[in-house]
């Protein structure tokens, strides 16, 4: 029994890293700025087998789609790559800050019909998908970031980001101790997050991770 019960694991285990090292997307996060006609994503298959792959994006707080996905399911061989169309289909997006949304693409391995007893296992990959309106496009969230406004509020670390722009932090630390879960600021709005232990006051810091997926430099302000 025992035997059995690891040579499963360690098939588990095999198929995940055989899915996750097999199709690859180039780049972390997607930046559709208005007025372009699509944007594009590449994805690579470096494994040895095809993958079926399945995309689509997937909507936070809007009930229409608003972008179009071509091909929203395909066939990807061995050593190949394929690029993914975005396309917008409306114009009911705001105007005067970003807007989320996520891209997904499901990677679904051929099954092997030479071997019995093998597991195998779809990943799902998903990417920060932010389309950016044209007024915006003179600046970026790192050029802003430092208009952000730090507050403790019944023990909660409270966010006002007055600026237009999703602040994606890298991270943030509060008298020298990371927030938990630490991930996006939205635009006009306050984001609150839960305090380390013992921290009510201090110095935060943090950082903003960038179009391009880099880390942008330390900013530093009070609580």
């Amino acid at each position: 029994m025992r035997t059995l019960i690891t040579s499963l694991l360690l098939v588990i285990l095999f198929s995940n890293n055989i899915a996750t090292a097999g199709v690859i997307i180039e780049g972390t996060r997607i930046v559709y700025p208005e007025g372009n006609k699509e944007v594009n994503i590449v994805l690579d298959n470096q494994d040895k087998s095809p993958f079926l792959i399945k995309t689509w994006i997937e909507n936070t707080d809007f009930k229409d789609s608003h972008f179009l996905i071509t091909p929203p399911l395909f066939r990807l061989d061995s050593k190949q790559k394929s690029t993914v169309r975005i396309f917008k289909t409306n114009n009911s997006l705001p105007t005067d800050r970003e807007s989320l949304f996520y891209f997904n693409a499901m990677s679904i391995p051929s099954a092997d019909t030479s071997k019995e007893n093998t597991l195998q296992i779809a990943i799902r990959s998903r990417l920060k998908f932010f389309y950016r309106p044209k007024m915006l496009n003179e600046q970026y969230p790192e050029d802003v970031t430092d208009k952000l406004s730090w507050q403790n509020v019944n023990g909660k670390l409270s966010i006002s980001n007055p600026t237009p722009y999703y602040m994606n932090f890298s991270y943030i630390s509060v008298a020298g101790k990371k927030i938990q879960d630490a991930n996006l600021a939205a635009p006009l709005s306050t984001t609150e997050l839960t305090l380390p232990d013992g921290v009510s006051v201090g110095e935060i810091e943090w950082k903003i991770i960038n179009d391009m997926g880099g880390i942008g430099p330390v900013h530093k302000a009070k609580l």
